[in-house]
């Protein structure tokens, strides 16, 4: 599925994740790749997508795990169907300190970083959020920020629509 744009989710069993998972499916242009740190959630997941689980590729590890990272890597090489090193089809989403080894990853390999903010700023889960971006930053580790927003027109989707 050469030209496809890869999509590593991490999360992506229950709630920010997989919606994304089910929007980026509707997209159809998309090579998913979903991180699941349990078992239990990950064949959940797999329940509510019915015949669209086979379209996803479905692994388990921690995203904060340089051995994880590695596995993670190897599966991404071998979906993009590119030359080894290169990620430069690869969006990585995240929105907190466990995604910090993914995006360093993805930038070494030529990948983009999108960070996403939840869009009620008085909300305390938007304040935490904020200071994990800041931080992220600093490290120069985003190449994106986004409210999280996976609609069609949103500055997230028009992002990943980019080729």
């Amino acid at each position: 599925m050469q030209g496809k744009k890869v999509v590593l989710i991490t999360g992506g069993t229950s709630g920010i994740g997989f919606g994304t998972i089910e929007y980026l499916l509707e997209q159809g242009n998309y090579e998913v790749i979903s991180l699941s740190r349990g078992d239990k959630n990950l064949e959940l997941s797999k329940e509510k997508l019915a015949d669209n689980a086979k379209k996803v590729t479905f692994l388990r590890g921690d995203i904060s795990s340089e051995k994880d990272v590695k596995k993670i890597r190897e599966e991404i090489l071998k979906k993009n169907h590119r030359l080894e090193n290169d990620c430069r089809n690869v969006y990585y989403i995240g929105d907190g300190y466990s995604d910090l080894v993914a995006m360093k990853f993805v930038h070494k390999f030529g990948g983009k970083a999108i960070f996403v903010q939840q869009p009620n700023q008085e909300d305390e889960f938007y304040l935490q959020n904020h200071k994990i971006y800041e931080r992220l930053k600093a490290e120069e580790l985003i190449d994106f920020v986004c409210i999280a927003d996976y609609r069609k027109g949103s500055k997230l989707w028009n992002l990943l629509q980019r080729k």
